[in-house]
């Protein structure tokens, strides 16, 4: 702010100047105010031109940022409307699959329930098919055991009839040289009578005598030894009817054992296929292990036989 100096007063002025100088001078201050008033005023309107300016800028970018908003939210009204129907469908289709999901499950339920009943059944079959082949090879060591004691006595019963033949055999040559013998006798004590005269000695007589006593041993071991023989083809025949029996009680009880097999698997129903296979395999090889040994011992006796012959 400039400074003025005071206007000296001159004593002799009029009051009129006086008063006009008085006035000027405080027109002057109030003009001086008045002009660093409209400064301030012209500054602060600068400051808020520039506030203004800002402001409007600041208000334009947030007007576009509303139009840009505005756009936004209808895409976002447009798009939430889309889900909004994309929702419902999907809350429809979700209400479906729950119905599905509740079926499966009392299906699912259900079929686990029927898995838990033949499982079951399962296995009390199984438990009634292990019994079964525990019995089938219990019955297998019986018979094994059955054919062994039958080929043991087989086999006494075959090197007695071997012995029983060798003594037929050793009687029937005792027997043919003692018919032999008796006809040389009897041809001799023909000669003997036709060639001896009425008159015969004594010693004829003796010859004779001898003759005939001979014959009547010859008789009597002849009678002794067809004895013998009708005993030991009488012990052959009973051996053989023996064996012969033997083989049909074992055919029979093979034949018992494989029809007792196939009823248990016709009333025991289709099992499950690894059962099935094993309780299959386990009972051919029960019955072809005792049809094997059956055939073996069958095929001893028919070489034994043919030997003999």
């Amino acid at each position: 702010m400039s400074t003025s100096t005071t206007p000296r007063i001159d004593a002799d002025e009029s009051p009129f100047l006086k008063t006009m100088r008085v006035s000027t001078r405080e027109f002057r201050q109030t003009h001086r105010r008045f002009e660093e008033f409209m400064e301030n005023l012209f500054e602060e309107l600068d400051l808020l031109r520039e506030q203004y300016a800002k402001k409007l800028g600041e208000f334009e970018a947030e007007r576009r940022q509303f139009a840009d908003a505005r756009v936004e939210l209808a895409e976002q009204r447009e798009q939430s409307s889309r889900l909004t129907h994309d929702l419902e469908q999907l809350e429809a289709s979700v209400g479906h699959l729950e119905e599905e999901l509740q079926e499966a499950r009392k299906r699912c339920s259900a079929l686990e329930s029927q898995e838990r009943e033949l499982e079951q059944r399962h296995d009390a079959q199984r438990a009634r098919w292990t019994e079964e082949l525990q019995a089938i090879r219990d019955e297998r060591d019986r018979q094994e055991a059955e054919i062994e004691r039958l080929r043991a006595d087989l086999e006494r019963a075959q090197r007695g009839l071997e012995s029983a033949q060798e003594e037929l055999r050793e009687a029937r040559a005792e027997l043919e040289g003692a018919q032999a013998e008796l006809k040389l006798l009897r041809a001799e004590l023909e000669t003997a009578n036709a060639s001896a005269p009425g008159d015969a000695d004594d010693s004829t007589s003796e010859v004779v005598a001898e003759l005939q006593e001979e014959r009547d041993e010859l008789y009597g071991e002849l009678e002794r030894v067809r004895a013998h023989a009708a005993e030991l083809e009488a012990q052959l025949a009973s051996q053989k009817t023996e064996l012969e029996q033997q083989e049909k009680s074992l055919a029979d009880e093979v034949a018992s054992l494989k029809s007792l097999i196939q009823q248990s698997h016709r009333q025991s129903g289709p099992p499950p296929a690894e059962v099935r296979r094993n309780a299959g395999a386990n009972g051919d090889h029960v019955v072809n292990s005792v049809m094997a040994q059956f055939a073996k011992l069958q095929r001893d006796v028919k070489r034994r036989r043919t030997d003999d012959r």
